[in-house]
């Protein structure tokens, strides 16, 4: 077999909640759940100023809420894997990593 396909039961669960979060909010927002999204909406003249602020506020909120239930849900796991943070690997000196972007 030239390739494997490993189906990660997190991976399936989060992509489901993004499903229901869309679903929930489609018709009300365009389900735009991304500030930068929002910005670009506002830009093309297709949302108020004052909606954006709301939707940014509300975006931030949202995401800010959303970790901290991950957190408390997940706590051992979520310091296991740093957080979360995207960081170079161990040993890999930063000018590397951008070089090999």
């Amino acid at each position: 077999m030239f390739f494997s396909i490993k189906v990660d039961a997190c991976s399936s669960r989060d992509s489901c909640s993004q499903g229901v979060a869309i679903s929930l909010l489609g018709k009300l927002s365009g389900a735009h759940i991304n500030p930068a999204v929002s910005l670009a909406f506002w830009v093309q003249g297709e949302m108020h100023h004052l909606d954006l602020v709301g939707y940014i506020l509300g975006q931030v909120l949202g995401a800010i809420v959303g970790t901290l239930l991950v957190a408390l849900a997940r706590g051992g796991y979520v310091a296991s894997v740093g957080n979360g943070a995207t960081l170079p690997g161990a040993g890999y000196p930063l000018w590397m990593v951008f070089w090999r972007s």
